[in-house]
């Protein structure tokens, strides 16, 4: 196979990269309404909810999770600057 041979799109726009990535490979996070941080997912095997595992192993359980979209709010009243903080810092690792 040569290069001529190679297909490849043509005409292709930098905007066109919106169209072909799935929106829900992102979420952006919220902890009690206060942004914290974008959840990537980077295969397929994982998930939003990934965060709830998250927590729960860093000790986190009394908190309510909802999805809206692209949106990931996480509502609590328990240690919120904690959670914050800890899964802020979590966010940025990845």
């Amino acid at each position: 196979m040569s290069l001529d041979d190679t297909p490849f799109v043509q005409d292709f726009q930098t905007d066109d990269w919106n169209s072909l990535y799935d929106r829900n490979d992102r979420y952006d996070v919220y902890v009690n309404g206060d942004y914290v941080g974008m959840k990537k997912l980077f295969s397929g095997n994982e998930t939003i909810d990934d965060i709830n595992d998250f927590l729960t192993e860093n000790g986190f359980s009394s908190y309510q999770a909802v999805c809206d979209g692209d949106y990931y709010r996480i509502y609590t009243n328990q240690y919120p600057e904690a959670l914050k903080e800890i899964l802020s810092f979590h966010l940025q690792s990845r």
